[in-house]
């Protein structure tokens, strides 16, 4: 049984073009040298790499359909035959050695086989997680599930993703503006999946402080102790793509010029084209 496996998917050229940027900055700054699966329908954009899996999707020609992928690719590939699965959307951006998360995995979630997640900044009763949650009472404070990375146990899943896809099927069309980031909110809440938080700071969404009026906070919270930044389309793809791609060339500068300061996201994105 192999060790571990990150899987992604990106369809049209943006969002290929990101989880390429994914893709380099896992084996540049993430260090790591394990499998990496990746479903797209451009795979022409993607360097060789022995270690590189690139499954040709065409046909999916919608956002949902694209979307929906993750949950309902457990026969597409044999996820079983890794240890460990992590999960990452392609707005996410390595910074930092991955090998934290797996250790940490493998020592704390391993033999429970949980289903470990990350929280975004956001409480869950605000629209991008509590869709289907109206009717519960989530205490004040408690932060949104976010479904941009998770981690699972190889042999389980197939069994977890085909939970939360069953859920999904079974909520869709019932709630309007719903995707599967409502749906595992509602899955986790409910208990359905064993599950387990990651420590903080590991996974975080640099954009979040600009938006929310809290740069204060930026320079607290977005530094060393970082492995992804996650480039949530706040302000749209082609930003996000924009973003990634700067900030992994200034991500290779600062391996040569110690000091070299990182820009605000904020800050550069403005010069692209919307």
């Amino acid at each position: 049984m192999s060790t571990s496996l990150i899987y992604m998917s990106g369809f049209g050229p943006t969002h290929a073009s990101m989880c390429n940027t994914l893709v380099k900055s896992l084996r540049v700054f993430g260090e790591y040298s394990g499998d990496i699966l990746v479903f797209t329908d451009i795979p022409d954009i993607f360097d060789k790499d022995t270690r590189l899996h690139v499954k040709n999707i065409p046909g999916l020609t919608t956002r949902h359909e694209r979307g929906n992928l993750r949950l309902k690719c457990t026969e597409l590939f044999p996820f079983e035959n890794y240890r460990t699965v992590m999960y990452l959307d392609a707005d996410v951006l390595c910074v930092n050695p991955v090998q934290p998360i797996f250790d940490h995995y493998a020592k704390r979630f391993y033999t429970s086989q949980k289903f470990a997640y990350v929280r975004d900044q956001l409480p869950m009763d605000c629209k991008y997680y509590n869709v289907c949650l109206k009717d519960q009472e989530i205490p004040k404070g408690t932060l949104g599930i976010s479904s941009a990375m998770f981690i699972v146990h190889g042999t389980k899943f197939k069994e977890y993703l085909n939970i939360w896809n069953h859920a999904h099927q079974g909520l869709e069309g019932k709630f309007r503006w719903m995707h599967d980031q409502h749906t595992l909110n509602y899955v986790l809440w409910h208990e359905l999946i064993p599950a387990e938080e990651l420590p903080g700071k590991w996974f975080e969404i640099p954009y979040y402080y600009k938006k929310h009026g809290q740069e204060d906070q930026f320079e607290d919270r977005i530094g060393p102790k970082n492995i992804f930044w996650h480039f949530v389309a706040f302000n749209g793809d082609h930003k996000a793509d924009y973003c990634m791609k700067h900030h992994f060339n200034k991500l290779l500068d600062r391996e040569r010029f110690p000091d070299i300061v990182l820009d605000k996201p904020w800050v550069i994105d403005e010069g692209v084209v919307r």
